[in-house]
């Protein structure tokens, strides 16, 4: 009986081989009968990628995963990039004009020097300068009304009452 069972296999084995080498040779130009991409697309100049798990963050802020990475980099260019020529890997600027500048304030909004003990550090600003004619997507945050940012130095209470970005009055950008 396994014998018989071998023999039908090895059959249908060079049944199969046979009909794709005749397709082969009748017809050597056609497109692969097993490829996952429509001929239209692969006769074009694609590059075909893949990703393991399906994105759920596009905000760079929230995202963790390499698959999310490869779709953000082609939304918005990155402040910095690594170079990767270098070991150990540097981080150099791309949209940025510069590296990130800092700035330490106590609590009387008095700089202090960079050497200050972090007890003393009331809080920080960061000062990242990007590349001319690189453009956002229009944004409260950024409106000014007189050359003074209209969403600046905002005091507990208007925070405290602001749900949404779209209930802000004023939506145009600088």
């Amino acid at each position: 009986m396994l014998k018989f069972i071998l023999n039908i296999n090895i059959i249908l084995l060079l049944n199969c081989i046979t009909t794709i080498s005749l397709y082969a040779s009748f017809y050597p130009n056609l497109y692969p009968i097993n490829s996952p991409y429509r001929y239209k697309d692969v006769s074009q100049n694609t590059l075909f990628g893949h990703y393991s798990e399906q994105p759920k963050h596009f905000d760079p802020a929230r995202s963790y995963s390499s698959d999310e990475y490869l779709f953000i980099t082609q939304i918005y260019e990155p402040l910095y990039e690594y170079h990767y020529l270098i070991r150990p890997y540097k981080l150099i600027p791309l949209s940025a004009t510069d590296y990130v500048t800092t700035e330490y304030f106590d609590k009387n909004n008095k700089k202090l020097t960079e050497q200050a003990i972090s007890k003393d550090i009331s809080y920080t600003i960061y000062t990242i300068k990007i590349k001319p004619n690189i453009l956002y997507q229009p944004h409260p945050g950024f409106t000014k009304k007189q050359d003074q940012f209209v969403y600046h130095n905002l005091d507990n209470k208007f925070i405290n009452n602001q749900i949404k970005i779209s209930v802000h009055s004023h939506t145009n950008i600088i």
